[in-house]
């Protein structure tokens, strides 16, 4: 939570040098932020003095104090402000603080900062005037601007972005800038420090502007305003001009390579002023300089002396003679090297095939460039490339076989540089070029300073057999696990044989759900080999998932070819957009690492085999001792069917569209049962199995019947076996679903049945099934049989029994138990006085109605028992009152 300070805060007036600046007053309820405890929403403690915040902007007059633990480091994720009259760390030293920040850091007018700062990438730093700081700032791509009057007490570096000091703004330490960036100093502003600018930017101090230490360039002009003073000297490493403005003071010497010096009118130089290539050297009335040199002699060149004090002295004497050479990119500014040995003349990434280029640096012993070699007769020298690796001396190294060499003649309007244009059709991966000047005695022999590489263009990958992607029947097929071919191959760089290793994150796998699109989504399985050799014949690999696998821009990748550049930056080694696989120039270089650029897909891949597994049986009555019937529909099975590659691995994606086997048809299950009695045939239930394919597993459920046998056969125990296929991929024989299934041949026996016409008439019904003794016998088992009241056939009335005189009753239907009818049977209601006589009763165990029954007071169409795995329908005779004896005694003699 944030808290508010209660009072306002008014700030004075401060007194600044020479200028007096007013710091208004700043809004009441300032915040006041403590790190750790009560810091700024979106910031986190993540211990031991680490803080991490997303981009944050502090209001004015807010305050950042840092409690224990010390040193504290502030990282942020975004840009970082804060306005007029912020106070961060305002009581500690800048050493117990760092802010990183992933941006920009601006602070308003009168802020005060101790702390160390680093902003990264395109970040720059802006502080408003009339600041105070304390500690070192650095960026990398991002400017740094100091307003008016601003006090720091630091260092100031950037790599590439410029520096600017606002009218009397003060820096205790150095300011330093690398490639492109520029120093820009004020009028009045301050330096303590020397001022560098290692690349192609220039120096300018603005008038009565100051630095204590030098001011050196590379590439670019030094200009100093009127009544400026350096604390040392002024030096260009290569081509720029110096111009002192008047009155100004330089306390050491002003040197340059190529390019005009210029002393205004009364300005002052304690040193010497040279001038080791073209160019003049003008003193303005009342200039004052030590001594000149012009053109590396030990002269002065200028036909009026009389401001060099005490006269032309001797000089020391420039180089004038080239003592090696060095290679470096073509049009990049040259370093020296001896000078500074923290630089490098670079030498980037290049590619066999193409042609490219490079420049060659004459160079002198002391690491300046030689612009005077060759300024008489030209001189030819002869360009090598040579094994780079080792410490082999240079005139030692192994030169390229076949040899690349050329001679390159070298003018008077060289100025010592020559550009080379080479072409490899081979690849390297460590490189150096050589150049001897023979026309010397001994021979001059230089090689260039970086290694390089020349690396082949993209990898091609392929794989053997393919099918067209996505469709789930494209062929061929490949088995999961099976090997099949992969290979990868250059074009045009002959010689290279770099082990490729895989990158497992560059694979992706067709979604299962559908074939129509090439779509990722579906489970990655393992890919083999983890390396493969360019250009040498395919290996044989494997997959383990089904489907179809996509190999992605990298995905076989080998990013130790070029690793004398990848280092250094003389190669693209960021991943953002693939860069790194470029093999074409991007900003001038290559990428790193020589991978496939293509998206390969491989597959289309099937289960190597099926697995059944977890089986269940389900008998059509389970009452009792569970049993189903010779040609009864209803005996079941279930079971998981599992798709699996080589290794007996799970193939999670044989689902969805590449699940193949459809689990609705029986014959895909290729169920068969033993043993069977003759006659008897194994077929599908009336309905169709059902199952769902999951992450390349089904569960299933298929009913079955067994077909009657020709003749009665005792109880018979089977074994149901599955052994699925979807036409590529089955089982390894037969497996078991049905363990124990209890068959039995079954009849309906209904017999004759007498009574009273006054009294209900029950008919005795039961199950039977042929026992092993040859003979049938009551199922005690079955408690599942259900017949309708309906399905009983009634006709053939005789004597006075008239149609449905008697019916059914009750007329619903009627479930067996123990294998008999309950009750006694089918129970006939009584037809009353008069109405003796006989009626034929016959249940219909078949599928097709036919008849009349008597379940109600008329006679209606009987129906169908649907149970005709009891062969035939059993028939009997019901009467009522024809057989009543008239005896009421009879005796019987013996």
């Amino acid at each position: 939570m944030k808290t508010r300070s209660v009072a306002r805060r008014f700030w004075p007036w401060r007194l600044v040098g020479a200028a007096v600046l007013m710091v208004c007053a700043l809004p009441a309820y300032a915040l006041d932020y403590v790190f750790p405890g009560n810091m700024p929403i979106g910031c986190v403690d993540n211990s031991g003095g680490n803080y991490a915040c997303g981009a944050l902007a502090l209001a004015a007059g807010d305050t950042v104090t840092i409690a224990a633990p010390t040193p504290a480091k502030i990282t942020f994720s975004g840009a970082f402000g804060g306005g007029a009259g912020v106070l961060l760390n305002a009581g500690s030293a800048a050493s117990n603080l760092t802010l990183v920040v992933n941006g920009a850091l601006t602070l308003g007018a009168g802020s005060t900062m101790n702390a160390t700062v680093q902003t990264l990438g395109a970040g720059a730093v802006a502080v408003g005037e009339g600041s105070n700081l304390s500690g070192n700032i650095g960026t990398q791509t991002g400017y740094v601007t100091l307003g008016a009057s601003t006090r720091m007490g630091g260092n100031i570096s950037t790599l590439t972005g410029y520096v600017t000091l606002g009218v009397s703004a003060a820096v205790s330490g150095s300011v330093s800038t690398r490639d492109q960036g520029y120093v820009v100093l004020g009028a009045s502003a301050r330096v303590g420090g020397p001022i560098t600018v290692v690349g192609g930017g220039y120096v300018t101090l603005g008038d009565s502007a100051a630095t204590g230490g030098s001011i050196s360039t590379v590439s670019d002009a030094v200009t100093l305003g009127a009544n400026s003073t350096v604390g040392g000297s002024v030096s260009v490493g290569d081509t720029g001009g110096v111009t002192l403005g008047a009155n100004s003071h330089v306390s050491g010497n002003v040197t340059t390579q190529i390019g005009a010096t210029t002393l205004g009118a009364d300005g002052r130089v304690d040193g010497l002023i040279a001038m080791n290539g073209a160019g003049a050297i003008t003193l303005g009335g009342g200039g004052r300089v030590y001594a000149i040199c012009c053109n590396g002699k030990d002269a002065s060149c200028l036909t009026d002396n009389s401001g060099v004090t005490p006269g032309p002295l001797i000089c020391p004497a420039a180089p004038s003679t080239v003592a090696s050479f060095d290679c470096l990119e073509t049009g990049a500014t040259y370093n020296n090297t001896v000078a500074n040995s923290g630089l490098r003349n670079s030498l980037y990434t290049k590619l066999a095939g193409t042609a490219f280029t490079f420049d060659v640096a004459a160079i002198k012993s002391d690491g300046a460039r030689a612009t005077g070699y060759a300024a008489g007769p030209s001189k030819a020298v002869t360009l090598e490339l040579v094994d780079g690796t080792g410490t082999t001396a240079c005139s030692s190294r192994a030169a390229l076989s076949p040899g690349v060499s050329q001679t390159l003649t070298f003018g008077a309007t060289d100025s010592g540089r020559k550009t080379a244009s080479v072409t490899l059709g081979r690849a390297y991966g460590n490189l150096r070029c050589r150049i001897t000047d023979a026309t010397q005695s001994p021979s001059i022999v230089g090689c260039s300073g970086d290694n390089f590489a020349v690396r082949p263009p993209a990898i091609a990958l392929m794989a053997t057999p393919a099918a067209n992607a996505p469709s789930a029947a494209a062929l061929p097929a490949i088995k999961a696990g099976a090997a099949f071919g992969l290979s990868a191959s250059t074009q045009g760089a002959n010689g290279y044989a770099g082990t490729l290793t895989l990158d497992a994150s560059k694979l992706t796998a067709q979604n299962p759900a559908q074939d129509v699109t090439v779509q990722g989504g579906g489970v990655v399985g393992v890919l083999a080999p983890s390396t493969l050799v360019a250009n040498a014949p395919a290996a044989n690999a494997t997959y383990s998932e089904v489907g179809y696998l996509y190999l992605a821009a990298g995905a076989y990748r080998d990013d130790l070819f070029t690793l004398v550049d990848s280092g250094n930056g003389d190669c693209i080694a960021s991943t953002a957009d693939d860069q790194n696989l470029a093999d074409t120039l991007v900003n001038g270089r290559y990428g790193c690492s020589v991978a496939n650029q293509a998206v390969l897909s491989v597959g289309r891949f099937s289960p190597d085999h099926f697995e059944v597994g977890l089986p269940a049986l389900t008998a059509a009555c389970t009452a009792n001792t569970a049993f189903s019937y010779f040609g009864q529909d209803g005996f079941a099975t279930a079971f998981t069917v599992t798709a699996r590659n080589s290794a007996g691995s799970t193939t999670q994606n044989y689902s969805g569209a590449f699940a193949r086997l459809d689990l609705t048809r029986y014959a895909n299950y290729g169920f068969s049962a033993t043993p069977l009695p003759i006659g008897s045939t194994l077929t599908s239930g009336a309905a169709a199995p059902v199952g769902t394919w999951g992450q390349g597993v089904a569960r299933v459920s298929a009913r079955h019947q067994v077909g009657r046998p020709d003749a009665p056969a005792a109880e018979t125990v089977i074994t149901v076996s599955a052994a699925p296929s979807d036409g590529e991929a089955g089982v390894s024989g037969n497996a078991a679903v049905g363990n124990g299934a209890r068959l039995r041949y079954g009849r309906l026996q209904m017999k004759n049945a007498y009574g009273s016409e006054l009294l209900p008439l029950p008919v005795p019904l039961e199950a039977q099934y042929w026992a092993a003794g040859g003979y049938y016998v009551t199922n005690v088992d079955d408690s599942c049989t259900v017949i309708p009241a309906a399905s009983v056939v009634m006709g053939n009335y005789v004597k006075q029994l008239s149609a449905c005189a008697t019916r059914l009753s009750p007329a619903g239907s009627l479930t067996l138990q123990s294998g008999a009818m309950p009750g006694g049977g089918l129970v006939l209601t009584r037809p009353g006085i008069g109405n003796a006589g006989s009626v034929d009763l016959q249940v219909n165990v078949t599928t097709v109605a036919y008849g009349n029954t008597c379940v109600g007071s008329a006679a209606s169409p009987a129906t169908a028992a649907r149970v005709p795995w009891f062969g035939n329908s059993p028939v009997a005779r019901a009467t009522f009152g024809i057989f009543k004896s008239p005896l009421v005694y009879r005796r019987e003699n013996y």
